[in-house]
């Protein structure tokens, strides 16, 4: 009869979380790592598995959102994708790469305003965003202001002084102009 008791008593404390079961839940840091090196092997669906659990856990994580975000545009969900960066800036306002991020959406999906807004904020947020900066760039290179890219071709230059894309593309804005010397002094130097 005793032995029985015990039985029980362990089954019920085993319910009830007071003895540790020996298969322990994850934590929501542990599900983001291995989330982020799902990520890194290029398995985007595992990825966003682990980053949906996590935010089961940890539901305002601003960063979980933005990382399930970038998952999900890796696999073409890209309305997803602006829902998890949206989320991300609602729980994590000044979130610049989340910003950022949902501007290349933006901008995929053909919301060039869209992009454009969400490129200044990130750049108010940090104004050192060499990325934000190119993009915006190739934006305004879309629009026809080839000066306002040339500036933000600079701008991302200047902070990332090896940026060849942003001195490639600099160089073929200042051809666009009648630039050549300008625009072959770029691409000779890169």
């Amino acid at each position: 009869m005793m032995r029985q008791m015990r039985s029980f008593v362990l089954k019920l404390s085993l319910c009830l979380g007071l003895v540790a079961s020996p298969v322990q839940a994850q934590t929501s840091p542990q599900l983001l790592e291995q989330g982020k090196a799902a990520y890194a092997a290029g398995d985007f669906s595992k990825a966003e598995r682990m980053f949906s659990e996590a935010l089961g856990l940890a539901p305002k994580n601003a960063g979980a959102y933005n990382s399930r975000g970038l998952a999900r545009a890796n696999l073409g969900d890209t309305q997803g994708a602006i829902t998890d960066f949206t989320q991300a800036i609602k729980f994590e306002p000044n979130y610049a790469e989340a910003y950022m991020n949902r501007g290349v959406i933006h901008g995929e999906l053909g919301d060039t305003p869209g992009a454009m807004a969400d490129y200044a904020q990130a750049i108010k947020l940090k104004p050192d965003y060499a990325t934000a900066y190119y993009n915006r760039g190739h934006d305004r290179a879309a629009l026809s202001d080839t000066e306002g890219a040339i500036e933000d071709y600079t701008q991302a230059i200047k902070f990332k002084p090896n940026y060849a894309n942003a001195h490639n593309n600099r160089g073929d804005a200042r051809a666009a102009l009648g630039d050549k010397q300008g625009a072959t002094k770029v691409l000779h130097k890169h």
